[in-house]
């Protein structure tokens, strides 16, 4: 487990994150157990990273964070609640912007992967990166000449951090339609027969032991019991197999796929 031995600030964001330099060297972007989110949130966002990395999606590093004792009357004196326990950490990601112009956008290496990103998104149930906000988005460009797309703040998978076996298994046959202005933005760079087929053949190719292996070493504090992880696991394994169904309503956004028979 890593631990936070400098806290360099407060960031902007619902769940109230800190950047704090960690025992690695690195900056990380802290989530706290005592975030506004709730606990579970940051076994959401542990659980998205994980998975992306399987799929060799642009996400941070996640790692468990904890927060050592000498931080704590730094915390306190700032007037932030730490929370006990293990703590959630995505790698910084310097010199970057969450509200990218259509051209930064644009020059992405990866913008092909929006496919993916979206793809993964209704995969996962996240009812949020899809907005546009003026604040900031759900995602990051990193800027410089090999800029890229980040996908950045997933506490909002499965229909949000307070979600229960029940309403994880209901959404395998529910279909709930996301779409946005920051989707819309990634339509020029998609646009074509079938945009969403190897993102979907890539989620299907996932051994279902994969899902459940992810899972096994959450931290036990983040409030998500063993048997809570085994229906989720199960959930995921069967919403892939909806994704071709679900992805084929947003048809009707894309020009060119639209167009052919």
């Amino acid at each position: 487990m890593l631990q936070a031995v400098t806290y360099v600030r407060s960031l902007f964001g619902w769940s109230k994150p800190h950047l704090m330099q960690c025992s690695d060297g690195n900056l990380y972007v802290v989530k706290l157990s005592s975030n506004p989110q709730g606990i579970r949130a940051l076994a959401n966002e542990m659980i998205c990273c994980r998975l992306a990395k399987l799929l060799n999606l642009p996400v941070p590093d996640g790692q468990v964070i904890h927060i050592h004792e000498s931080l704590r009357t730094q915390f306190l004196e700032l007037g932030f609640n730490i929370g006990d326990g293990p703590h959630f950490g995505s790698r910084y990601i310097s010199n970057s912007t969450d509200n990218p112009s259509d051209e930064e956008l644009g020059s992405c290496i990866n913008i092909a992967q929006a496919a993916d990103i979206i793809t993964f998104d209704y995969w996962l149930d996240n009812n949020d990166r899809y907005l546009w906000r003026d604040y900031g988005q759900n995602i990051l460009v990193s800027r410089g000449s090999d800029s890229q797309i980040w996908m950045i703040d997933n506490a909002n998978i499965f229909n949000g951090p307070n979600w229960t076996p029940e309403s994880v298994l209901d959404s395998v046959s529910e279909y709930r339609k996301f779409w946005g202005p920051l989707y819309a933005k990634f339509v020029p760079y998609l646009d074509g027969p079938n945009p969403f087929d190897s993102a979907i053949a890539a989620i299907n190719a996932l051994p279902s032991s994969d899902l459940l292996e992810i899972t096994a070493d959450l931290p036990a504090e983040w409030g998500v019991t063993r048997a809570e992880l085994v229906t989720l696991s199960f959930a995921l394994d069967c919403r892939r197999w909806n994704l071709s169904n679900w992805l084929l309503q947003l048809k009707e956004h894309f020009p060119l796929w639209r167009s052919i028979p």
